[in-house]
């Protein structure tokens, strides 16, 4: 039997399973990854199960197609073999390496893989990296594929002196870097004179990477000093681009990319600034109209003043089709200063106040998640009012998760606010504060009206004069060698309807959920962890378990904030 008719018995086998395991619509598509599996049929029925069709309209057939030559030859070599939206299916499901060696195999793979090449690109406040970004938004083909841009817009802080700069290499984990004083005994004065060398020498390098600093840090202050529109008049370019993320808050290089800290790291040392003035211009020049998702940890409150052209029309534009608001606020410098300079210790202020963030929410339709954050500062706290994020009364029938903390409201309003959503499933609060009402009675009517999943109390609640911590711990439980937090209990309040399960018949339902209110039962039923260990004894493993962490855990503090973007590998660093 000859080659051709091998292969057309191979064919109609193979045509007459995929037709009785796919649909008709998704007939020819499954055809064409049939071939590209080199004919085997259950790497094609594996390849596609759960993958969404994103090919169901495909016209071309490959009925009449009869293979030239052996056919031991690789089909897929040639591109005529297989149209370009197959190749295309194809390369979605590459990574960057391998889409990279694909471009090599055929002048007429180059610009098809290109396509996929740059999904995610990273940029910095350098004028290098907004070069780059502009040479791909110049490009026909990787432009077309850019769904995401992350904007490391931290900026290196002024460090004065090299006196400044060197205090960090005093800390604990630089240690071993530094040389070490020798101890009084026999050879002392010889290795007094070694580590009088090594010290200078210590230094000399130090003086140097604080002179590699400096450099940097004026070169990105030019940049600041100069228009900055021109730079980024190339995001229109980018046809496909859905996702929008501003991170300033790195203090540590665990949280930086790899391109950044090569860049302006020298060894861990990285001094960023803590002024939130510049990041108006960074979010105001990415952010455009389309744009579904978006992501901004450090943002200055004065992003939503409706100043320049950030009018209300322009928020309105650009919120009107987000599905995704992460925002996590601080105070510019000027606000910082004076705050402290104010006699009193704790201040409750409107961060937000007479602002546009609440009216450009409102547009956001098909809103699914909010999160509205402040970064604690000078002993705030309240940094807002809840109709300062919120408009009263306002619907979002799509909004499933809502996470707000450090905000003042009364117990009416954020009832009437929560009870407005249809979809909510999970609801965070942290350092919330009332002005009229109570807590107990919140979380009452909570588990009564509405119809949560999870519920989350962070920090401390307060309401007058009254406070309620978040992390206080129940006897009973600590007693039976568990750690129960109040912040569980009311999670559970509110969100279990078999909660508690004690019974008693001659209470109605209404009076046996006040009884069981765990902001009701505070004072006899949870107490500090520190009293408890005191009075009962430490919980079973918790040596064990703090020294077993004290170096894993090293930066726990770093590695437990949530994160605001997708995972970082594959992504496109554009410098």
């Amino acid at each position: 039997m000859e080659a051709l008719d091998i292969f057309d018995v191979e064919v109609r086998a193979a045509v007459s399973q995929l037709q009785e395991n796919f649909s008709s619509h998704e007939f020819q598509t499954c055809y064409y990854c049939y071939i590209y599996e080199n004919y085997d049929f259950n790497a094609a029925s594996l390849r596609l199960s759960g993958v969404p069709p994103k090919l169901v309209d495909i016209d071309r057939s490959l009925r009449d197609y009869g293979p030239k030559g052996n056919v031991s030859q690789d089909v897929t070599a040639d591109l005529g073999v297989l149209p370009a939206e197959i190749w295309q299916m194809v390369c979605s499901y590459l990574d960057f390496k391998s889409l990279a060696s694909l471009r090599l195999a055929s002048s007429g793979l180059t610009d098809i893989a290109a396509e996929y090449l740059v999904d995610r690109i990273r940029i910095d406040a350098s004028f290098e990296s907004l070069k780059r970004l502009k040479g791909i938004a110049d490009n026909d083909c990787l432009r077309k594929n850019v769904k995401e841009i992350i904007f490391e817009g931290g900026l290196l802080a002024n460090v004065g002196c090299v006196h400044s700069y060197m205090k960090h290499f005093d800390l604990e984990h630089h240690q071993r870097d530094k040389p070490q004083k020798p101890l009084k005994g026999k050879g002392f004065d010889r290795a007094m004179r070694l580590y009088t060398r090594n010290i200078a020498k210590w230094e000399k390098e130090i003086e140097d990477k604080y002179r590699a600093y400096r450099k940097k840090y004026e070169a990105q202050q030019l940049l600041l000093l100069g228009p900055k529109a021109h730079l980024f008049e190339c995001m229109n370019k980018f046809p496909n681009l859905k996702h929008v993320v501003l991170r300033t808050d790195a203090q540590c290089d665990h949280m930086l990319s790899q391109r950044f800290k090569t860049k302006f790291c020298n060894d861990c040392a990285v001094p960023l600034s803590i002024e939130t003035a510049p990041t108006t211009w960074q979010l105001e020049h990415i952010l455009r109209p389309g744009i579904l998702t978006l992501s901004g940890r450090i943002l200055s409150p004065k992003f939503f003043d409706g100043t320049g052209f950030r009018d209300q029309n322009w928020l309105n534009s650009v919120f009107a089709d987000l599905y995704f608001v992460q925002l996590m606020f601080r105070p510019e410098g000027e606000t910082l200063q004076q705050l402290a300079s104010l006699q009193s210790p704790v201040q409750h202020i409107r961060m937000l106040e007479n602002g546009h963030l609440a009216s450009a929410l409102s547009t956001c339709h098909n809103l699914r998640s909010l999160t509205i954050n402040f970064y604690p500062s000078h002993g705030m706290v309240t940094s807002t009012a809840l109709d300062d994020i919120l408009l009263p009364n306002h619907v979002f029938p799509k909004l499933k998760s809502l996470d707000l903390d450090f905000f003042t409201t009364t117990e009416d309003a954020l009832l009437e606010v929560l009870e407005c959503q249809p979809a909510l499933e999970s609801f965070c609060i942290a350092f919330a504060h009332l002005s009229a009402g109570s807590w107990p009675s919140v979380i009452h009517r909570m588990r009564r009206n509405l119809k949560l999943g999870d519920f989350y109390c962070q920090g401390y609640m307060e309401d007058g004069d009254r406070l309620y911590p978040m992390d206080l711990c129940e006897r009973d439980a600590w007693t039976d060698g568990e750690r129960l937090t109040l912040a569980t209990c009311v999670d559970c309040y509110v969100t279990d309807s078999e909660y508690p399960e004690k019974r008693d018949d001659e209470l109605t339902e209404d009076e046996h959920d006040q009884i069981y209110n765990p902001l009701r039962c505070m004072d006899e039923d949870f107490d500090e962890d520190t009293e408890l260990t005191l009075t009962f004894g430490s919980l079973s493993g918790d040596e064990e378990d703090e020294i077993g962490n004290d170096d894993s855990n090293e930066d726990t503090d770093m590695d437990s904030l949530p994160d605001l973007e997708s995972s970082s590998e594959g992504a496109m660093d554009v410098d």
